[in-house]
């Protein structure tokens, strides 16, 4: 299991370093292109740098936020009252979770062959289009592998091995008991 841990942390790893790059590329993209109409220039394609930027900001970023489990999720998980149940609703969550994954890498890939063959870039800095949808089907296999890894570990706690937690690489409780605090 210390495999799967170390796989997810090398990738949580690029994942932040790409998030991070994202967001400052497209802050500082997005102030240019104040004072660009401020002082009256010319577009010059701050607004194309800041699509792409977001485009890898979110896209990557759903990724992240699965693998450090700060997506938006129903919590009726943790209200359940036995530990078994809850690590088998957290399985079938995240079972859910990777059908997702598979179904938005799927469609986000057609999506991005369609645009390589079509070979069409963004109007004034020729940006390819199939960077930002790239990073949609970077996401995509973010989720699923981010998604098969917590589900692997919540298996595994089911059937009473130890699980490691992927941030500390202590011993794993992957459902907080009713009512503490996570």
């Amino acid at each position: 299991m210390r495999w799967l841990n170390n796989i997810e942390k090398y990738l949580y790893r690029a994942e932040k370093a790409v998030v991070i790059a994202a967001f400052i590329a497209m802050f500082f993209a997005g102030i240019g292109q104040v004072v660009i109409r401020v002082m009256e220039f010319g577009s010059i394609g701050t607004d194309e740098i800041a699509m792409v930027a977001a485009a890898l900001l979110i896209f990557i970023g759903a990724g992240l936020g699965v693998y450090t489990h700060d997506h938006i999720t129903i919590e009726l998980v943790s209200l359940l009252p036995a530990n078994r149940i809850r690590l088998t609703a957290e399985g079938i969550s995240q079972a859910a979770l990777a059908l997702f994954g598979v179904v938005f890498t799927y469609y986000s890939a057609l999506y991005w062959q369609g645009l390589s063959r079509s070979g069409e870039t963004t109007l004034q800095l020729d940006i390819p289009l199939t960077l930002p949808v790239g990073a949609m089907v970077a996401g995509g296999v973010l989720i699923l592998i981010h998604a098969l890894c917590r589900l692997t570990r919540t298996v595994a706690k089911l059937l009473g091995k130890e699980a490691e937690d992927p941030h500390t690489g202590q011993a794993a409780e992957l459902i907080s008991a009713p009512g503490a605090m996570s």
